[in-house]
């Protein structure tokens, strides 16, 4: 398993994918002026990111959102649901798990106080 970061988004709508065999995560680099409100999921805000609303998000607060947001639906992609089948479409999850994965994670990193 390996994660890479390419250039390769072709839109703002891709932020990161897995690969087809799934071996790996590509996170996709962002344009330097841009707002990820339109990629927020139902019930997330810009402010839990650290940005703040209707400006340019800060570098911070764009990396938070590509890890606990993009990173972690990416790797819910990769869990496995069907261990025993031969398919690859039926032994991972797919779209239906990933974004559940992603917020039950944030929940719990976020809960979880960071010792500096």
């Amino acid at each position: 398993m390996s994660v890479h970061f390419n250039d390769k988004s072709g839109s703002v709508r891709l932020l990161g994918y897995v690969g087809n065999r799934r071996q790996d995560i590509a996170l996709c680099a962002l344009p330097p002026r841009m707002n990820l409100r339109r990629a927020l999921r139902r019930g997330q805000t810009p402010e839990q990111f650290g940005a703040l609303p209707d400006h340019k998000w800060s570098t911070l607060a764009v990396r938070r959102f590509m890890l606990y947001n993009v990173f972690l639906h990416e790797l819910g992609h990769l869990q496995l649901v069907g261990e025993k089948s031969r398919s690859p479409r039926l032994k991972f999850a797919r779209e239906k798990l990933a974004p559940g994965y992603a917020m039950e994670w944030c929940k719990r990193l976020w809960s979880q106080p960071f010792a500096s």
